[in-house]
């Protein structure tokens, strides 16, 4: 679709089809603002956040996150979490005095966010932590890389002339830079350098978490990538897959299976799980192999996971 002027039109149109379509449907919501708490969309992925600042506190990491999503959900839930968060309950006391997101995009700013004490009046009144957003990163901040391979909703086509702190980091645009499912993924050079943090990060990590990706036999792009950046990990621990259809017994279980193993090496494919230690399913909600349960098993005990 990409050859003549008439068929990029059609896919600008397409990509502001898909970006205003997964808006509107988004349960978690953020204004981008902090002088209230804001707590709308499902629980699960605040809880998310959650559990990962808690092992934080222990082990003083954060995890790098590839994401093949265009919404926001990430980033709407951490500001959830940390704006307006206090110790009234028994939470730990976080480690850092501030947050940065970096998204690796040349065109795109770093955004960083000091805690600074607040007076919180939303039902009722109660001290907490207010993010305010800065310029100037603080050397005591938690680190989120957050690596959208395929673009975001907030990305935007042309060079950023905005500083961080003009920027509304949970804003949808009209018109943003998301890939269009082609072959080469690469061919747009704006997308280019998340691809090249991923390839690297993926080459050095010790343990690999992959949450509803069934690596589809279509996605041939893929299959090659995670081939040229798991293949030369020498100190890869294992690789942790999450979908519930690994816990069916069916033939589409086993095609699954056989495509991530067809990607790495036989030392390789004795180091994948693809069935993560379980937890109380009464709760319907409780579905083996979703995120629901990478987030309890992350809360639970993240040491299964977490290296």
């Amino acid at each position: 679709m990409e050859g003549r002027a008439k068929d990029k039109k059609s896919i600008n149109w397409i990509n502001k089809a898909i970006s205003r379509t997964i808006d509107l449907t988004c349960e978690v919501k953020h204004d981008g603002q902090f002088y209230e708490i804001q707590n709308l969309g499902s629980n699960v992925y605040r809880d998310f956040w959650r559990a990962l600042l808690d092992w934080n506190v222990m082990s003083n990491k954060i995890p790098t996150f590839i994401s093949f999503n265009y919404d926001l959900v990430l980033e709407k839930s951490l500001f959830q979490v940390l704006n307006g968060r206090t110790y009234q309950f028994g939470d730990p006391r976080l480690r850092s005095e501030a947050v940065s997101i970096n998204y690796h995009l040349k065109n795109f700013p770093c955004f960083n966010y000091n805690f600074v004490h607040h007076t919180f009046t939303t039902n009722g009144s109660h001290e907490g932590i207010k993010l305010q957003p800065t310029n100037l990163p603080n050397n005591n901040h938690y680190k989120i890389d957050l690596l959208k391979l395929h673009g975001s909703l907030n990305f935007s086509k042309k060079k950023v002339q905005k500083s961080s702190t003009e920027i509304n980091l949970v804003e949808s645009l009209e018109d943003p830079l998301i890939l269009p499912p082609i072959f080469n993924k690469l061919s747009n050079s704006k997308g280019l350098e998340p691809w090249k943090i991923a390839l690297s990060k993926l080459r050095k990590a010790k343990n690999l978490c992959i949450v509803g990706y069934s690596l589809p036999k279509t996605d041939i792009y893929m299959q090659y990538f995670l081939k040229a950046a798991i293949g030369p990990n020498k100190n890869l621990n294992k690789i942790i897959i999450f979908d519930p259809l690994l816990f069916t017994d069916s033939q589409a279980s086993q095609e699954m299976k056989d495509r991530y193993r067809s990607c790495f090496s036989p030392q390789l494919q004795n180091r994948i799980v693809f069935k993560p230690i379980g937890f109380d399913t009464s709760n319907a909600n409780n579905k083996l192999g979703s995120f629901k349960h990478f987030t309890e098993l992350l809360k639970k005990e993240p040491e299964h996971i977490l290296f």
